[in-house]
């Protein structure tokens, strides 16, 4: 294995043991010049492993291995967990980090997490490392919607030393620094950018920086990301809970009011402002008989440079006692801990620089003593009816492959579920006119009408009522489908083979129902556990084994095939014996369809093989057919000779040992 596919954690381990024990190392007694070393070995060893990482991440972009996740993505959290990291590099050099995040950005989304916290945080961590002074803004705006995704626009903006036009046309290219003297004086691999960019692509969005030489810059980037079901389609987010507030800002920089300006006014309040610290009392004064001020929102810095306590103090007790208004008070960690102990017996609150959304709202309404009675963004459901708790659920499931089709009807069965399976994507149509569906389950690959065709149609028919989700079932992997799925109507995905507590998992998502768990009367067999943990990690992944590693596998694994079918030996054996009756006219096809260079309709059979082994405990024929499907996507043909070879001696395998062993007795009830 070379360098670019040796796993991350090959290599982090004795970073990390050498992280570690340097840590326990700091808390025994040592003089200075040993703490100077060990704050080396320390900074050298992060840095170390903070190069490995990039390099890694950036080798799995160019050969194609790194994957998305998709999961649920909390926005206003995501930020606030990326700032956090970043905020003492920026302390350091005194630069202020500012959010404004649209009110009409939902909180709730589905996503990858992970990656736009990477991406975000490369970003930021450039602005700070070519920042010396002034601020650095993180926004988030709507760049445009459907009925079940945002596209969301990420802007970085710093008042950094800016970029020329050339170094803006190659700031992505990998291993790239502006010149010379700035790599000596900032780091880093040059890596950071191209990463970034790398995974934008991969994301579906784009990239780019606009700058002036001296001025600053603005990198941005765009996410389309999936609505989640408990992200209101119409209200802005927070909106109204503060109305009829009056509040007066203070804080010398226009980027700070604006900050808190942005967020009061869109949650209904209404703002006075001012830049000077000795107009708060005066201000106050002014507004006292017409629109009396309810709280002051105040900065503990006087300018840029100056911090005053006895006058912080003098004005918090001001306005306590004469105008008896509450105060918050925005601080760093640093200055909080020198004003608290002069603060303690005052009507007043900290809020740590940088400010966030909800730590915002969340103080200010315990100032306020005001009660947050609901949760806005659980306010407007995709599904507009009542949570049903133990009423009875109604799924659509369509798949073409009738293996697939009773494995998953059978899973929902045991759910509880009242489920109606279906052949194709008419005979779908057919009962969405004629029925009432809470969710429908649609598989992608279908002869005649494909998944994304039936869902097209069947979102033109609801001109009225709720919007039905639709739950896509792919054979490939959801990251890889993702966004063409959601453009096309679709609400979620799911990865075949799905399993019961996925199944669950979706249902309660987008049903708003509480499905009971049942308790399993039989565990999976530890080699079926063991099986389940290597499948659940290479989807982690994606690195998919190829063909030829799956010799070592067995032609049929009973305890995998338990393991698909919840560990149903009836299911699994019917599941078998299904795909095996298929067979001999998948032989027949593949050689014919290969031989005549129908490569579309090679493709096509060749999926809905690989469809029928995700349920099967088949290793070897799930593993060639997965292959090959993905090949004939990509239009690789270059080794489609020796492939079809591969399958078609797994087929003859698969097919002799049917003839030697009996399936009903192989998977009899023990």
């Amino acid at each position: 294995m070379s360098f670019w596919q040796t796993p991350a954690t090959k290599y982090a381990p004795p970073l990390n043991g050498i992280l570690g024990f340097s840590e326990l190392l700091r808390k025994t007694e040592l003089n200075n010049q040993q703490v100077d070393y060990l704050t080396t070995i320390e900074e050298s060893a992060k840095g170390l492993l903070t190069i490995i990482n990039d390099i890694l991440d950036f080798s799995r972009l160019e050969i194609g291995t790194l994957t998305l996740e998709y999961k649920p993505v909390k926005i206003r959290q995501l930020i606030e967990d990326t700032l956090k990291l970043q905020t003492p590099a920026a302390n350091e050099k005194n630069i202020r980090m500012l959010t404004i995040i649209d009110h009409d950005v939902p909180e709730n989304l589905l996503g990858d997490p992970l990656r736009l916290k990477q991406v975000l945080s490369n970003l930021v961590s450039n602005a700070i490392k070519f920042t010396d002074v002034g601020y650095i803004l993180l926004g988030i705006s709507k760049d445009q919607s459907s009925e079940n995704q945002f596209t969301l626009k990420f802007r970085v903006t710093d008042s950094g030393i800016g970029l020329s036009q050339d170094q803006q046309e190659r700031l992505f290219d990998p291993f790239t620094q502006l010149d010379s003297s700035e790599s000596r004086l900032h780091g880093g691999t040059g890596l950071g950018l191209a990463i970034a960019k790398g995974l934008v692509d991969r994301m579906n969005g784009t990239i780019g920086v606009e700058s002036t030489l001296g001025k600053g810059a603005t990198f941005w980037f765009t996410s389309t990301l999936g609505r989640s079901p408990s992200a209101s389609a119409k209200q802005s987010y927070l909106a109204g809970t503060l109305r009829g507030v009056h509040a007066l800002v203070f804080d010398h920089s226009n980027m700070g009011r604006m900050e808190i300006t942005h967020y009061l006014t869109g949650w209904g309040a209404k703002v006075c402002e001012t830049s000077e610290m000795e107009d708060i009392e005066p201000q106050i004064s002014f507004f006292s008989n017409s629109e009396p001020v309810d709280i002051a929102i105040i900065d503990s810095m006087i300018d840029i440079k100056t911090f005053d306590r006895q006058r912080i103090c003098e004005h918090v007790t001001q306005l306590n006692h004469r105008f008896n208004i509450p105060v918050i008070i925005l601080a760093p960690s640093s200055i909080q801990r020198i004003l608290e102990p002069h603060l303690a017996d005052t009507n007043s609150l900290f809020i740590n620089r940088p400010l966030f959304c909800n730590k915002l709202h969340q103080t200010i309404c315990e100032q306020l003593e005001i009660v947050a009675t609901e949760n806005i963004e659980s306010r407007t459901y995709l599904h507009q009816h009542e949570p049903l708790e133990q009423q009875q659920v109604n799924i659509l499931a369509v798949d073409d492959n009738p293996a697939n089709l009773k494995l998953v009807t059978e899973l929902l069965k045991g759910l509880n579920i009242n489920v109606t399976p279906v052949e194709s994507g008419e005979q779908a149509i057919t009962q969405i006119k004629d029925a009432h569906f809470d969710l429908i389950l649609m598989d992608i690959q279908m002869p005649s009408m494909d998944g994304i065709e039936t869902t097209g149609h069947i979102r033109e028919l609801e001109t009225s009522g709720p919007r039905t989700p639709i739950i896509a079932l792919t054979a490939h992997a959801v990251s890889e489908q993702k966004s063409r799925l959601l453009l096309a109507g679709m609400d979620d995905c799911l990865s075949k083979p799905v399993s019961e507590s996925e199944l669950r998992h979706v249902i309660e998502r987008w049903t708003n129902v509480t499905i009971a768990t049942k308790v399993a009367t039989t565990n999976p067999t530890p080699v079926a556990s063991a099986l389940i943990e290597h499948s659940s990690n290479a989807d982690k992944t994606g690195e998919n084994q190829p063909a030829t590693d799956s010799k070592a596998a067995a032609i049929v694994d009973r305890a995998l095939g338990l393991s698909l079918t919840n560990q149903n030996p009836s299911l699994a054996g019917d599941m078998l014996s299904m795909l095996i009756e298929t067979l001999p006219d998948v032989l027949h096809k593949s050689r014919t369809q290969y031989e005549n260079k129908q490569f579309d309709e090679l493709q096509e059979t060749v999926h809905k093989l690989h469809g029928g082994c995700c349920y099967c405990g088949v290793p070897r024929l799930k593993a060639i057919s997965e292959q090959i499907d993905k090949n004939l996507q990509k239009n690789k043909y270059n080794n489609l000779a020796s492939e079809i070879q591969l399958l078609e001696a797994e087929i003859k395998n698969l097919l002799q040992w049917a003839e030697e062993h009996d399936i009903d007795v192989l998977f009899s009830d023990d």
